[in-house]
């Protein structure tokens, strides 16, 4: 169809998505495009998804900059035939009005917000004058940076669309005289928005600790015999076992051992899990990412390790799919490699505690005959007072100090 106009919008991937930001562009304004080509890269909740081409045509608009974000049902981008006057496809940027973002099935019944059909704008004719109503004219993060970088002031640039880009800026600075425009300050400071994940990452460690009771337990943990027994493993597999992985497994038997640590906590409902889906705390460039290990209990410490890993990976390279990320029933954070000794970590809701390492420290230890060195790793676990009481976690603490000094179990 000759007139028809596709508008891109970000989509709505998840029941709890309310924005996304744009990771990145696949295809530039101005090129061809097929039917499921990669269009762009969106960046929700920690993960990292592509966007495909709806339908056959040309990009002809780009109106998100790279690290924007937007609610859903935002306008990205405009799909149209090469042959479109350009004034049909600013009248249809300025008219666009957002979908409500309600989960919409596709043609195999999965949830989806994207259009499936294009939709037809007409130019209007002298005989369907266009409406006059005042459109809000919003300004894209790269508009205001460049408008910073050339003195403009950003309230005199004027655009044809809904949205001031950085081309409108650059025009505006092109047809004024240098006296128009103030000189450039150098700011005293590099500015970096938050990506989606470190916003949701605050989003959730705010309602953590306003909503949930911490408490902190910690305890020092005797680690010779638990790296003997990690050296001896070492030796044993091609799959290398760290540190980190040994504490895991020791907390995977400290949980089977006392499951009322393994909950979440649902409203009224404390919610025993008889399965351990361990998260694991990885730093990535976009913030804290923890992806789960499920049915940990299954695995080996040579498997759980491998499984760790690949995690690791996929959580540094934006990879992970929402399963990956889902249904954690508790996590473990380690901050050991860096040489903190002592931590305190926060509560990831629903679940009822977390477990932070420090580091293995080489002290003096009192022996049987006299004072001998060992290697002691401090933990602290938070606990959410709701659900869990000083007895319980201290039972838990308890039973994994066990596992460690005696790793027979391992």
């Amino acid at each position: 169809m000759k007139d028809a106009i596709y508008p891109v919008t970000v989509p709505k991937w998840g029941i709890e998505m309310q924005e996304g930001t744009v990771a990145g562009w696949h295809v530039d304004e101005g090129k061809e495009l097929t039917r499921g080509d990669e269009l762009i890269d969106v960046e929700t909740d920690k993960i990292v998804n592509t966007m495909e081409a709806p339908i056959s045509g040309v990009l002809r608009r780009c109106l998100a900059e790279k690290g924007e974000t937007l609610k859903v049902g935002a306008l990205l981008g405009v799909i149209a035939p090469s042959d479109l006057d350009d004034g049909a496809i600013n009248e249809f940027i300025a008219g666009f009005k957002p979908a409500d973002g309600a989960l919409i099935p596709d043609d195999d019944g999965n949830a989806n917000s994207q259009q499936t059909e294009p939709v037809v704008q007409k130019p209007e004719t002298a005989t369907e004058p266009a409406k006059s109503a005042p459109q809000r004219v919003r300004v894209s993060p790269a508009a205001a940076r460049r408008a910073r970088e050339l003195g403009v002031d950003i309230s005199r640039v004027k655009s044809a669309g809904r949205r001031i880009s950085p081309q409108d800026v650059e025009r505006y600075a092109q047809e004024h005289s240098a006296a128009e425009i103030a000189e450039p300050e150098s700011p005293a400071y590099d500015a970096h928005p938050l990506s989606a994940t470190r916003k949701s990452i605050a989003r959730k460690l705010v309602e953590a600790k306003q909503q949930i009771p911490h408490f902190y337990l910690s305890m020092d943990i005797t680690m010779d015999a638990a790296l003997d027994r990690r050296e001896e493993i070492n030796t044993q597999s091609t799959q290398n076992v760290s540190v980190n992985d040994i504490v895991m497994r020791a907390a995977v038997l400290a949980l089977q051992s006392v499951p009322e640590v393994n909950i979440h906590l649902v409203q009224d409902e404390i919610r025993r899990y008889r399965q351990v889906n361990l998260a694991m705390a990885v730093a990535t460039e976009r913030g804290i990412i923890t992806p789960v290990i499920h049915k940990a209990e299954s695995l080996t410490i040579v498997e759980l390790a491998k499984e760790a890993v690949t995690l690791g990976e996929r959580a540094r390279d934006a990879s992970l799919t929402r399963d990956d990320l889902d249904g954690a029933t508790f996590t473990v954070s380690n901050l050991g490699m860096y040489g903190i000794s002592e931590f305190q970590a926060i509560i990831n809701p629903p679940q009822g505690a977390i477990l932070a390492l420090g580091s293995c420290e080489e002290r003096i230890v009192p022996g049987a005959e006299s004072f001998q060195t060992a290697k002691i790793m401090r933990v602290t676990l938070s606990c959410d007072h709701r659900a869990i009481d000083g007895a319980l976690g201290a039972q838990f603490l308890s039973k994994l100090k066990a596992v460690l000094e005696d790793p027979a179990e391992l």
